[in-house]
């Protein structure tokens, strides 16, 4: 993206900020803990937590680590780690079992008023801003879910997700570049200036999705973005049949392998409602067309479980709702603002690349938490 869009982005970035400090959240009543729904439905599978124990995490010392720039060291057998990558873990502190936080987002919007799910231009730019200056590095929720992680020594994964598939996520110009203020002409200028901060995010989508840019889903996946289901209808799967659950997942798989000829493999519920049959959310058959999904998010909660640790459920994988202005109405557990402000006081819980995608590194005292491991990982215990 030509410079001049990168300058038309932050100008109006930094108009919108002065608004949003005074129009951002609000007080309407709503869910504020974790699995809360994104309107009137919700369904939690767990308690509450309170935001210093939501990031539950490792015994690492605490403080940023610092990233290395190196390249993996690739495993020398099934059952050893090549002592490059051994050093490199025990100098970043590495911790692939620590937390992982997934966000949440709907619409940028000028005024969001009261509506928690919305935020201004401004405050996503500077999300993105703290995120990449704690460390963070995007990965997509297919890359997580499966544990597909390949991102710097010493970095953190974060997944950036988008429900509903809204204009304001997603929309090309007429220079066919996607216009300054949506989500993705933000997330490109942005990572033009910060090359370790890349343009990578999960769009969940519904039916006519960006309406106004023509296939838009292939653009995105062309460009480096997953796009993943999230119902045809954007729906409530509680109340329907099984039948009706799997034409809303099925059909929606359907579109967005027939748009961008790559299977979808995960889905994020619609109002964070579960089908009777949870089953269907992870396979089935309509119209004599199966569907299989690996990862199932859900919609407000604390920061995820590594795919590496011990509980970890790929069926009920947690999401943090953005609302990225500390100190505001909306910073409170469950939110971005609270949640990875815990997260910056308490960096141990993290979790912390080794650099090398082949090998799982953490300390020996968490052994005890390492799950069932993707074949082909390797255990590194230091």
């Amino acid at each position: 993206m030509p410079a001049r869009r990168l300058l038309v982005v932050l100008a109006a970035a930094a108009v919108a900020t002065a608004s949003c400090t005074t129009t951002g959240g609000g007080s309407l009543p709503g869910p504020t803990g974790p699995l809360a729904t994104s309107t009137t439905s919700t369904t939690s599978t767990t308690g509450p937590q309170s935001p210093a124990s939501s990031a539950t995490g490792g015994t690492q010392p605490s403080g940023t680590a610092t990233s290395i720039a190196v390249s993996p060291s690739p495993s020398t057998s099934a059952g050893t780690v090549a002592g490059n990558t051994k050093t490199i873990a025990r100098t970043v502190h590495a911790d692939e079992l620590g937390v992982v936080p997934v966000l949440m987002y709907h619409q940028l919007v000028a005024t969001p008023g009261k509506d928690r799910y919305n935020e201004t231009p401004a405050a996503f730019l500077a999300e993105l801003t703290r995120l990449e200056r704690d460390g963070y590095v995007p990965i997509t929720a297919a890359q997580f879910a499966a544990g597909a992680i390949d991102v710097p020594a010493g970095k953190h994964p974060v997944v950036l997700t988008f429900d509903d598939a809204t204009t304001s996520q997603f929309q090309l110009g007429a220079d066919d570049h996607p216009v300054p203020d949506c989500a993705v002409g933000i997330m490109q200028a942005f990572a033009e200036t910060h090359p370790d901060f890349p343009a990578r995010a999960t769009f969940f989508v519904n039916k006519g999705a960006f309406a106004k840019t023509p296939n838009p889903l292939q653009w995105l996946t062309d460009n480096g973005f997953e796009v993943a289901v999230h119902t045809v209808s954007h729906a409530n799967l509680g109340t329907l049949t099984d039948a009706k659950v799997q034409k809303e997942i099925g059909d929606n798989f359907q579109t967005i392998l027939a748009a961008t000829g790559k299977a979808p493999t995960t889905f994020a519920l619609p109002y964070g409602v579960h089908a009777k049959n949870r089953v269907l959310e992870l396979r089935g058959t309509t119209g004599g067309k199966s569907y299989s999904i690996s990862g199932v998010f859900l919609v407000g909660s604390d920061p995820s479980k590594s795919p590496f640790r011990k509980g970890f459920d790929v069926a009920n994988i947690h999401r943090i709702r953005s609302q990225s202005t500390p100190g505001g109405p909306n910073d409170q557990p469950y939110e971005s603002a609270a949640e990875l402000t815990v997260l910056e006081q308490h960096p141990e819980r993290l979790y912390t690349s080794d650099g090398d995608p082949k090998v799982v590194s953490y300390p020996k005292s968490r052994a005890k938490d390492v799950g069932t491991l993707p074949a082909g990982l390797v255990r590194n215990a230091y």
